[in-house]
């Protein structure tokens, strides 16, 4: 299959180390992989958006910088704004990361290392299918 030869392959990485993610499945049943990978995909966002509201809500309640700092909470309520809009989530995500690694550790709030933990989700990916 081309494509997913190991050693020589057509992709490369961007600036921020993104770049395609490519799979396949062994027998001939393409659609329903990529569906089910697509499916996933979209579940573990929806978990996320509710992760990051939790997160603010908590954060809300305990006051300013108890749960994560205020630049964190003011970029996730940015992100939440503007969830559906994959180049606005784009242009947060590097930040929101960055502030995430810096925060995010075993002492941290519980919800704050959930948080961090869907981080890759902060973007919405784009799967193509096909078979």
């Amino acid at each position: 299959v081309w494509g997913g030869s190991y050693g020589l392959s057509p992709f490369k990485k961007n600036r921020f180390g993104q770049g395609p993610a490519w799979a396949r499945s062994l027998f001939e049943d393409t659609a329903e992989y990529g569906l089910g990978m697509a499916l996933a995909s979209q579940q573990r966002r929806e978990r996320l958006i509710e992760d990051v509201k939790e997160l603010l809500q908590e954060a809300e309640d305990e006051g300013p910088g108890v749960v994560a700092s205020p630049a964190l909470t003011t970029l996730l309520s940015k992100w939440i704004s503007h969830v559906d809009d994959a180049e606005k989530c784009n242009t947060l995500q590097p930040e929101i990361k960055r502030l995430l690694a810096e925060e995010a550790n075993p002492d941290s709030a519980a919800q704050l290392q959930v948080v961090a933990r869907g981080q890759d989700m902060l973007v919405p990916p784009s799967h193509w299918i096909i078979g």
